[in-house]
């Protein structure tokens, strides 16, 4: 499976930060898009258009979608509540719908917002329950990430800063004007709980389990293979002389005329024989090890179907049946079929194959689903402007801390995300806030 990523939204802020951490991995095809300020090796699509993303799909074939366009500015979205829906709804259909087309995964960039803050921290199950129509726009949106698709996945994150190309590119980046503005007062709100995440942190996570969905895929697909072959073994095994004392009449197709079954059609919709599902497996017809088990299953279910119990070949059915249900028997943690779960019981398979599953059985295969990753610091815009004044050693006597609800659409008061499942999974990675925000503001300092 090819390691090729389209990322939407990439000329944003967040879109930035993933793309140049594809490139910069270096073993990943990387299609940035963008619209409004498509630069640079992006390239210009309009994700609302079902056909330019079909285009696009289909020309890059990609592997992973990483969806971050959005309008993300919850006073914005009051305003213009129909673009927001056509943006973060509508748009999220059409990427979703054609990235499966292609059998692309999709990663769905969505917002801690999605919780309405009264009892943190909240877990990847939560119950969403926002307060405001940018937060019910993103959970829609997840909604139909995960309609299209029960592959596909959902980040939540909370407010982010990082590289900007302007200041009020981020709502944390932006405080830094009323922070170097110290010739009059500045209330800044000291009452919603946030936890700034750069940028850079977000997109490391996001490539991490890119490479983890990958590598998952690329196993689910050997592991099926592995299970084909094991199929094969039992067909040969069945094919044997030891059991030819009563699988004989299943080796070749049956010749009604012969035996004078004349309504033989009638009973039997779908004939089966051994050599034909030999056939089948050689020429990789079969898909999955349950397409080969319902072919399996015909060979004695037929037989059934136009003999009677106490007859000979009823009885080599029966004796049929018992082998194959015995051998197919898989166990509760999903080990391929017919198989123990420790390397040296598929020694009949050969040590190579017998280790390629061993190995297998390690894999998570559970990258699906939502996930969340945040910053640890627990801080108020208050705080985070007192840390910028101290950072560039500029007076803070102004800021003065307001204890009110913030102005403009409702805010949650504390939606900390708990971070359990990519924890889990061995990703993560966590910047602090005061050695960041010095490097993200320095080209924005006049002295």
């Amino acid at each position: 499976m090819s390691k090729k990523v389209l990322i939407t939204g990439a000329s944003g802020l967040l879109g930035r930060a993933v793309y140049k951490e594809f490139v910069n991995e270096g073993s990943w095809e990387v299609l940035g898009l963008a619209f409004s300020r498509c630069t640079g090796k992006l390239r210009k699509c309009d994700i609302t258009k079902d056909e330019e993303v079909k285009t696009v799909m289909k020309e890059f074939n990609p592997s992973v979608v990483i969806h971050s366009a959005a309008e993300r500015k919850p006073d914005a979205v009051e305003k213009k509540p129909e673009a927001t829906q056509q943006l973060n709804v509508s748009a999220t259909k059409v990427i979703c719908q054609n990235a499966a087309a292609v059998g692309a995964w999709v990663l769905y960039i969505s917002t801690d917002y999605v919780f309405e803050g009264s009892s943190p921290p909240y877990k990847e199950d939560a119950i969403p329950n926002p307060l405001n129509k940018y937060g019910q726009s993103k959970f829609e949106g997840e909604k139909v990430t995960m309609e299209v698709s029960r592959d596909n996945s959902i980040l939540r994150v909370p407010i982010l800063y990082g590289d900007i190309e302007y200041l009020d590119e981020s709502a944390v980046t932006t405080l830094f004007q009323k922070v170097t503005d110290s010739s009059k007062p500045c209330p800044m709100s000291d009452y919603e709980r946030r936890f700034p995440t750069h940028c850079d942190d977000i997109a490391y996570v996001i490539r991490q389990l890119a490479e983890k969905r990958i590598v998952n895929q690329r196993c689910e697909l050997k592991m099926q293979d592995v299970d084909l072959e094991n199929c094969m073994k039992l067909v040969d095994d069945l094919l044997s002389e030891k059991h030819q004392s009563y699988m004989w009449p299943f080796y070749q197709p049956v010749d009604p005329i012969a035996l004078g079954l004349y309504d033989y059609f009638e009973l039997v919709k779908k004939p089966m024989d051994l050599s034909t599902i030999k056939n089948n497996l050689e020429c990789c017809l079969y898909k999955s090890v349950d397409e080969f088990s319902d072919d399996m299953r015909l060979l004695y279910q037929n037989c059934y179907l136009y003999s009677e119990p106490d007859t000979e070949i009823y009885k080599m059915a029966k004796q049929l049946e018992e082998y194959f249900v015995k051998t197919m028997e898989t166990t509760k943690s999903d080990k391929p079929v017919g198989i123990d779960s420790s390397a040296e019981n598929y020694s009949f398979l050969g040590k190579e194959m017998a280790s390629t599953i061993d190995n297998l059985q390690l894999e998570d295969n559970s990258i699906k689903g939502v996930y969340h990753w945040s910053g640890d610091e627990n801080m108020t815009k208050y705080d985070m402007a007192l840390v910028m004044a101290e950072v560039f050693s500029l007076p803070s006597d102004h800021i003065q801390p307001d204890k009110k609800p913030s102005p403009g659409a409702s805010r949650p008061f504390n939606s900390q995300l708990s971070c359990q499942r990519l924890k889990d999974l061995g990703i993560a990675k966590h910047s602090q806030f005061k050695s960041k925000i010095l490097n993200v503001l320095k080209p924005y300092y006049k002295t």
